[in-house]
């Protein structure tokens, strides 16, 4: 699962994004709360390509209620989440019940330009 930054939305989303797919991966992500329509743009490009249906499943609505429910689900096997310090605190105290692993950014703003 993947829950993008609300800085630079659709750099974010295609920068988490790819390397997840590439590597054979169906991914639940979600795209920034505040912008989420670039990234529902580009899942129509998604719809018409070669890529097989439920490889990318897009999820809109509140990022820490979403995020909730995937840090606790038992088939998504990994986390990367971009949000606020409560809820990168609460991503890892949830995802060593079920041994998940996470990366979180604990409300840092990451700075896209220079990665």
């Amino acid at each position: 699962g993947i829950v993008c930054p609300d800085e630079y939305p659709l750099l974010g989303f295609v920068s988490l994004l790819a390397p997840a797919v590439v590597r054979s991966n169906c991914v639940v992500i979600v795209p920034s709360e505040k912008h989420p329509m670039s990234a529902l743009d580009l899942y129509q490009v998604f719809d018409t390509s070669d890529l097989p249906g439920g490889v990318v499943n897009i999820l809109t609505g509140s990022k820490d209620h979403l995020a909730k429910y995937l840090v606790e689900h038992q088939d998504v096997q990994s986390l990367w989440y971009f949000g606020g310090e409560r809820g990168s605190k609460y991503v890892e105290y949830m995802s060593a019940e079920n041994v998940k692993r996470t990366w979180v950014n604990y409300g840092l703003s990451r700075n896209w330009e220079d990665a």
